[in-house]
């Protein structure tokens, strides 16, 4: 089995495939870590944004309760699956959100167009996050802000295997 490198061809396409095939399950999957406290560092991260936000790697819309109302938001994902459950969850809150699938790395944005850049949970995701991030900070005002949370998943190396 070929090893999936950051600037594979495929790679976009097999990560977007695994969110489309568990988007239904994914608030599920994600309950426990929910529950143990990643719902206030959401509230907390949150209260921040201010005027016109974009959340990018949106996924299900987890974000979503904890935004202050008055904040217009554009979300982003990857996975059409991922943004039909977030759209679900904005008119179950009432909330008006701009949906669109955009890819986090190349974002058909312009320039100093948004006053909150967010992103949670997502950068570990991402094939090149550090392209993400610069296109983050393309699109977000200069007196803008952008407000990361990574989590603590993430790829690492494999250990080696220690023996006695």
């Amino acid at each position: 089995m070929e090893k999936l490198r950051p600037d594979a061809p495929h790679l976009k396409t097999a990560i977007r495939d695994k969110y489309e095939a568990f988007a239904s399950w994914y608030d599920w999957l994600e309950a426990l870590p929910e529950w143990l406290g990643l719902k206030r560092l959401r509230r907390r991260l949150l209260q921040r944004a201010h005027g016109e936000v974009l959340e990018v790697a949106v996924g299900t819309g987890k974000n979503l309760p904890y935004y202050p109302i008055d904040c217009r938001i554009t979300a982003v994902d990857y996975s059409p699956g991922m943004l039909r459950i977030a759209e679900q969850r904005a008119a179950r809150l009432g909330r008006s959100v701009a949906f669109r699938v955009m890819d986090a790395e190349k974002l058909p944005l312009p320039v100093d167009r948004f006053d909150t850049v967010v992103s949670t949970l997502s950068t570990c995701t991402i094939p090149e996050p550090v392209a993400a991030l610069r296109e983050m900070t393309r699109v977000a005002k200069p007196t803008g802000r952008i407000l990361l949370h990574r989590g603590a998943r993430g790829w690492e190396p494999p250990r080696p295997q220690l023996s006695e």
